[in-house]
């Protein structure tokens, strides 16, 4: 792209967005931010990220289901769809399903499971490196 000031109204979209992912996000509110018309913002805004309006607040979202997933065990489903801005629980499982390949329930549950056995995996290496070092002998 070569015009800087496009792509600095362009970062300034992104920053709102990553600030925002909950908000209903509509073209026109994100053009005035812009200060782009509609069309032109599309146009640009693609151009710069290779990425329609539409598939990169999906794909913000999707990665911060994932993130929220992975790191909070507690998170309901039903609580997650609603703080991402979705309307219903189908349409973001069906997002989910897409970009993940999987439930969101069926990826929480392998990542609780893939944290069980890293878990037990150090615990393992734990007991081994502590019983070398109590039969370690020492020397008189």
């Amino acid at each position: 792209m070569e015009n800087l000031y496009y792509l600095e109204r362009v970062k300034k979209v992104i920053d709102y967005l990553k600030s925002n992912p909950s908000t209903d996000i509509s073209l026109k509110k994100i053009a005035t931010i812009a200060m782009f018309s509609e069309f032109h913002f599309h146009r640009i805004f693609k151009e710069a990220t290779g990425e329609t309006l539409r598939q990169y607040i999906k794909r913000l979202r999707m990665e911060k289901a994932g993130i929220c997933l992975e790191n909070d065990d507690s998170i309901a489903i039903k609580e997650l769809w609603s703080q991402l801005g979705y309307c219903t629980a189908s349409h973001f499982s069906k997002d989910f399903r897409h970009f993940y390949g999987c439930s969101p329930s069926q990826y929480q549950k392998q990542r609780r499971a893939n944290k069980m056995r890293k878990s037990r995996s150090k615990a393992t290496v734990v007991r081994i490196r502590s019983s070398r070092i109590v039969n370690k002998k020492i020397p008189d």
